[in-house]
């Protein structure tokens, strides 16, 4: 299991149904030097409008705005 945090634009359209207002998600995972990781990141930068950043410590990212 690794922790992670993404982060987009949206807002609440009514309960149940959040609507994506556009701009590219980013997406944080703990484990920076991980193989899996590494790996992972290589096919998110081959994807269109997927955005994958590593990070040492995952825990300091949450609660954290963009």
């Amino acid at each position: 299991m690794i922790g992670g945090a993404t982060y987009l634009s949206g807002f609440i359209n009514k309960p149940g149904e959040i609507v994506h207002s556009g701009g590219l998600p980013h997406i944080l995972v703990g484990g920076q030097h991980d193989p899996v990781i590494e790996e992972l990141q290589e096919l998110c930068d081959r994807a269109i409008g997927l955005e994958l950043k590593p990070v040492a410590h995952i825990t300091k990212c949450f609660g954290r705005n963009l």
